[in-house]
């Protein structure tokens, strides 16, 4: 895993995806995080894509066991 410190509005982009992820906003233990990416991109937050479950993408590489 990288791990990367960011300070408030600062960016993190991933070219070969074109995705920029951009720190928006800092409160207490909470984070607002936003994320542009192609529309052909999906971008789901843990929970929701453990219960989506898209077939074609692996569950482990997410560090969730599959079932």
């Amino acid at each position: 895993m990288l791990v990367l410190t960011r300070k408030l509005n600062e960016e993190i982009v991933i070219p070969e995806l074109a995705i920029t992820i951009k720190l928006l906003n800092v409160r207490g233990d909470r984070v607002a995080i936003g994320v542009e990416a192609p529309r052909s991109v999906e971008v789901h937050r843990l929970e929701k894509h453990a219960a989506v479950r898209p077939s074609h993408l692996d569950l482990a590489v997410c560090g969730m066991p599959a079932t």
